[in-house]
């Protein structure tokens, strides 16, 4: 098959990127051709060429506005419409999209690509985009216009695709019930995580050096992903003013690109609760080098208001590490939205040497059986045949 990916960002350590670059070189191993579109920021082109196995098209930056929530969408859409525009006359077989706002542009040129879309829906976009936003900006005229349109654009790219993936059985059942998107149309593929370098050796093999390292001596509460108000990194800071009554070593660090809430946001909240000589920010790290930084951790923390777990809780799950959340799965001490629950679900794992060592046993079996690269890789070559199938019949 020749495959077009469209996502919002090919580089960085984010789930998104991380699943383009990881399934793309899948694809590319079982003989199929693959060609991305992403944003480009203006630092990323010279490192997108190093890849060399991926046929990558940018499209040209686009601009925000500051203090004015999303008004980078409209250069963003018409950047996104144009380098699609270029390159449709390659021909494609089929076009997955990373998400409801790149499904949304995607879908404005389908003539000129002239296969189906199939859109991976990762997190209900409206449901998330809307809640930062609101978060951040408030609730006036201009945020309730903003998630009016982004509802219509969503809308759009669900109603117009000719397939639809999503993560778990909750979001299907979103899709179906708030947005009538017939259940034949969606399929469940959960996220697909390279389990031979995510696994319990690597840990071993990189623990005790990037301990040293970071000169981290006593017990490490790890959180990686977006610095973001819907991960909830304020309920790990009061959970961590709590732990630090007992355990005064104890470090939260935190791994992950800015977001709306800038990483100074949250030294300035640690500081009022006293424990920002416990809180550690690394910045972001590079996905290939993620599995040196999960060694760090005893036990990972994950209290996102999201569906579904994120990917480097997955991935933190395959290494056989002990994992926190507020989002059951197998293998994982799931907490409430309370940081009374979250505190005690911390405190019990690193109380309990043994409990944490088997629930992370359970974690990598589980990551093994349900979540391996390869098996995911699989459902999507099946997905594309059947959306293929129904598109000639």
């Amino acid at each position: 098959m020749k495959i077009l990916i469209v996502t919002g960002k090919f580089h960085g350590s984010g789930g998104t990127e991380t699943f383009v670059r990881n399934i793309s070189q899948s694809f590319i191993k079982r003989g199929h051709t693959v060609t991305i579109v992403s944003h480009q920021k203006f630092f990323e082109r010279k490192r997108g060429l190093r890849g060399g196995k991926f046929n990558v098209y940018y499209t040209f930056p686009s601009f925000h506005i500051p203090r004015i929530p999303m008004s980078y969408m409209p250069f963003y859409v018409l950047a996104k419409c144009l380098r699609l525009s270029m390159i449709a006359k390659q021909r494609y077989d089929i076009v997955n999209v990373q998400g409801e706002l790149e499904g949304f542009c995607t879908l404005q040129v389908k003539s000129l690509l002239n296969c189906p879309i199939t859109v991976r829906v990762a997190g209900i976009w409206h449901s998330i985009g809307v809640k930062e936003m609101l978060r951040v900006y408030g609730n006036n005229r201009l945020t309730s216009g903003i998630s009016w349109v982004i509802k219509l654009m969503e809308k759009e790219a669900l109603e117009k695709s000719d397939a639809i993936s999503t993560l778990n059985e909750q979001q299907k059942e979103i899709l179906v019930k708030e947005y009538n998107v017939s259940p034949r149309k969606v399929r469940v593929i959960p996220h697909g995580v390279n389990t031979d370098v995510f696994s319990p050796k690597m840990i071993s093999r990189y623990r005790n050096a990037m301990r040293t390292f970071y000169h981290l001596e006593g017990p490490v509460i790890l959180y990686v992903g977006r610095l973001t108000p819907i991960k909830r990194i304020d309920l790990l800071l009061e959970a961590l003013g709590l732990l630090v009554r007992d355990i005064p070593h104890l470090k939260l660090v935190l791994i992950g690109p800015r977001s709306y809430k800038d990483i100074d946001y949250y030294m300035t909240q640690a500081g009022s609760l006293k424990v920002d000589k416990n809180l550690v920010y690394l910045g972001e790290v590079p996905h290939e080098k993620m599995v040196k930084y999960l060694a760090i951790s005893d036990v990972y923390a994950d209290v996102s208001e999201e569906y579904g777990l994120g990917f480097s809780t997955l991935e933190a799950m395959s290494c056989g590490l002990p994992v926190v959340a507020t989002r059951a799965e197998e293998g994982v001490l799931k907490v409430n939205y309370d940081v009374q629950s979250i505190a005690e679900g911390i405190r019990s794992l690193l109380a309990d040497e043994k409990k944490a060592r088997t629930l992370g046993e359970k974690a990598r079996k589980h990551i093994v059986k349900a979540h391996s690269l390869e098996k995911v890789v699989d459902e999507y070559i099946g997905f594309f045949e059947d959306t293929l199938n129904r598109k000639n019949d």
